[in-house]
């Protein structure tokens, strides 16, 4: 019995670990997109207004190749689209078509 407990301990202890890892990178990750879209907003002009600003109403920043589909952070993979344009083009990433398959599977 105590071999046992001391392996259900350890398992814990090992996903207690593995889960403050993920939640780490899972911060970093965020942090890095962040600060690309910031870098994003500071050099690319805002449809809505014109000018080069931290706000845009009515459009959101878009990766061309999404970041789960292996797309980068790169300003090059970056583009405004209308907040309607964004929600279509997120749905066909994640459904699909009849002549292309979904990249990131069934997210909800």
């Amino acid at each position: 019995m105590k071999l046992h407990l001391s392996v259900l301990v350890g398992a814990v202890a090992l996903s207690i670990v593995t889960y403050a890892a993920c939640k780490a990178n899972d911060r970093d990750n965020l942090n890095r997109i962040a600060s690309a879209k910031r870098e994003f907003k500071s050099k690319t002009v805002c449809p809505a207004t014109g000018e080069y600003s931290q706000k845009c109403p009515g459009y959101w920043i878009d990766f061309i190749i999404p970041k789960k589909c292996g797309g980068s952070l790169e300003l090059k993979n970056m583009q405004y689209l209308s907040v309607e344009e964004h929600k279509k083009k997120t749905r066909y990433e994640i459904r699909g078509d009849a002549t292309h398959k979904p990249c990131m599977g069934n997210l909800k």
